[in-house]
């Protein structure tokens, strides 16, 4: 390699984003008669708006003709993720189950169906991984546990978007090294993790200023308190959390009252405008004072999908003038009537409050039966 290649390529290690020196590596690596290079040079000129119609038609199929001839050789060793030649290990993934896309000649998005040793091999070794963006990973290979070996992959350090497990009502991922990788992804801005645990507040103390969205689906535990206390939260837009079913012998929620009120009282989440908190012990009490605190005039959308609100709640709300900034709110299997549902919709329509636990249904608040509706696999 070039000693000006490997300035420019750690100048792209250093800002993914700088679009100056992704067109320089174009034009060093074209001249040095790589075909990646001229891929780059025309994924860049496709990303200009001021190119005509036929222009971009003639640069498209461009771009799919050097695609389709070079692809393999720019993955390197892990071609045969794509191509069914190579499985690492993995019996029962698929070929169609992993999906790429390049973005100015380097790999933006790898989305896999399953991870094992000898793939986080080939991925070290990738050629074109170097700026990847987006990582999503559907499963751990049970036989192989390996999820805190990607720690070793330079790429890491440009991930903007990480997922780990299916975003489906299924848990299949229950790795304990999350948190462990998830510090080498500064740069991160949408997190999603579909993966069952008790280590969710390894992961809310993290330093992610540029993180806007976090999902966390399946967790035996949700400690908001440590995410409220997070400092480097500012940026937080979106906060999903759904967590697994109750299991059995446990005595309290996985989200619980107190962490709902350490967000409301944050000052470290003034951006945070779309929140869901479902399967928790959250009651009126709790909601009047957030209320209160005037913390409704923050949201745009609330999900409180399974929980102990009764009228009282939704009389609450329907008074409180800050309530008409929603554009949803979620009341889904908690305890309301069909009377208050309707005064609450006269002032926001778009109200969900489906499926209202009641005595008639053999469902008493204080059994918390709610908790028992998130993914008990």
């Amino acid at each position: 390699m070039s000693k000006i290649r490997e300035a420019l390529e750690s100048a792209l290690r250093e800002n993914p984003d700088d679009l100056a020196a992704a067109m320089a590596w174009a034009d060093h690596a074209a001249e040095q008669g790589d075909p990646r290079g001229e891929f780059a040079q025309v994924q860049i000129a496709l990303e200009d708006p001021s190119r005509t119609a036929p222009q971009r038609e003639e640069l498209a199929a461009r771009e799919r003709e050097l695609l389709e001839k070079h692809k393999y050789d720019w993955f390197g060793p892990l071609a045969g993720l794509f191509d069914g030649t190579e499985m690492f290990g993995m019996e029962y993934s698929s070929p169609r189950d992993n999906q790429f896309l390049f973005v100015r000649g380097w790999l933006d998005t790898l989305l896999i169906d399953c991870i094992s040793p000898s793939l986080v091999e080939a991925l070290r070794k990738c050629p074109a991984a170097l700026c990847l963006r987006e990582l999503g990973i559907n499963h751990e290979d049970y036989d192989q546990p390996c999820l805190d070996a990607l720690v070793q992959l330079e790429f890491l350090g440009s991930i903007r978007s990480f997922r780990l497990g299916d975003a489906n009502d299924q848990c299949r991922v229950h790795t304990r090294a999350t948190p462990k990788v998830l510090r080498w992804m500064p740069r991160l801005e949408e997190l999603r993790l579909y993966a069952s645990g008790r280590w969710m507040g390894e992961v809310f103390d993290l330093p992610l200023p540029r993180l806007r969205k976090l999902i966390a689906f399946h967790h035996h535990d949700y400690p908001l308190e440590r995410l409220a206390a997070n400092a480097t939260m500012k940026n937080l837009v979106t906060l999903e959390c759904y967590p697994h079913g109750h299991e059995p012998g446990d005595d309290e929620a996985y989200i619980r009252t107190d962490g709902f009120l350490a967000l409301a009282q944050s000052p470290h989440l003034p951006s945070l405008t779309h929140l869901m908190l479902r399967l928790h012990e959250i009651g009126d009490d709790a909601m009047q004072t957030f209320i209160d605190l005037g913390k409704l005039k923050q949201y745009q959308s609330l999900d409180f999908l399974g929980g102990n609100f009764t009228d009282r709640t939704a009389n609450a709300l329907a008074d409180c003038p800050d309530v008409r900034n929603l554009r949803k709110l979620d009341l889904t299997h908690n305890y309301l009537t069909g009377s208050a549902i309707a005064r609450l919709r006269e002032v926001i329509p778009h109200v969900i409050a489906e499926q209202q636990f009641d005595a008639s249904s053999g469902f008493d608040p204080d059994e918390r039966e709610h908790l028992w509706y998130g993914d008990c696999e």
